[in-house]
């Protein structure tokens, strides 16, 4: 062996630097706690505190200097509802932000994922099939129209990037936001002040635990399949049925009223089906999502509901 071939093999054993943005996040907790137990890997998180991905001079000389390998975008301005008050600000954070990261990816030589999402579809009103990456997207709002237009940045600048659409993400840490409750936190806590709760059955769609999403995740750092991925739950659901699952399972006597979402008025509108196809990832890596309900199972194990 020459010196040159020592190197490579240095090289090859050094643990791969990877950044998480949005590492306080359902997602992005998820992704540190998966990738942390791994000696191969070296997790430098970042938050919104610590850098702002609309503005490129706030991470540039940073990165820089971390000289990562991979960068892990999990970060995103997804309350719906505000998107709808505050475009520009939709726009700045899942498209702008989306395209510096991937303009500095591709200008440092290093692979770039970003977490989308299944609201880049729904304006097919009649669909009942689920979606598959190849099918033309048509959103309903501006967050989904947002995180589309960073989908495209992402696939016109970078070369080493993964796009990864889900679907109706619970996890651990829970979502920020107002109250920080995911959706199984928020019912959990309705049958606790209520005899019956009203929920949306009309809309149909896969929730994806955030732990198996990042185990996927971290299932790419091992290949280089670059594309857009759909990865969500296997099965699907209206939310009502959802939140009777969770009922039943924690056995909660609650009624559960299946309404339409016209009941809660908003100004948002939202798919009424947005289920995505897993063939593209079954078919490249071997991966198999889990079932909804074994998701939803073992996150109220780990919250020890159960």
């Amino acid at each position: 062996m020459d010196a040159s071939d020592f190197e490579k093999n240095e090289l090859n054993c050094m643990p791969r630097k990877i950044v998480i943005i949005g590492a306080k996040g359902q997602l992005g907790s998820d992704l540190i706690r998966v990738l942390g137990k791994e000696k191969q890997w070296m997790v430098y998180p970042f938050d919104h505190k610590d850098i702002e991905i609309a503005d490129k001079n706030s991470f540039v000389s940073v990165f820089d200097e971390l000289k990562p390998d991979s960068i892990i975008n999990t970060a995103a301005f997804h309350n719906v509802e505000e998107t709808e008050k505050n475009p520009s600000k939709a726009f700045e954070v899942n498209t702008i932000g989306v395209r510096n990261l991937a303009e500095y990816c591709e200008e440092r030589n290093c692979t770039f994922y970003t977490v989308s999402t299944d609201y880049v579809f729904g304006l097919d009103s009649t669909r009942h099939t689920p979606y598959r990456e190849t099918d033309v997207p048509g959103p309903l709002n501006i967050y989904g129209n947002s995180k589309l237009s960073g989908e495209y940045a992402v696939c016109s600048t970078c070369s080493r990037f993964y796009v990864i659409r889900t679907s109706g993400l619970f996890g651990k840490t829970g979502p920020s936001g107002k109250n920080g409750r995911n959706f199984i936190e928020t019912m959990i806590y309705l049958a606790s002040q209520r005899d019956t709760i009203q929920v949306v059955n009309d809309q149909i769609m896969s929730p994806t635990y955030t732990l198996d999403l990042a185990k996927q995740i971290a299932s790419f750092l091992l290949i280089d399949a670059y594309g857009v991925y759909h990865v969500s739950s296997e099965g699907s659901c209206t939310w009502c049925e959802m939140a009777k699952f969770i009922f039943s399972t924690l056995k909660i006597n609650v009624i559960v009223e299946p309404v339409s979402t016209s009941f809660f008025p908003s100004i948002v509108k939202r798919p009424g089906y947005s289920v995505l196809d897993k063939s593209h990832l079954q078919s490249l890596t071997r991966s198999f999502m889990r079932e909804w309900k074994c998701m939803v199972t073992d996150y109220l194990k780990e919250k020890k509901y159960l």
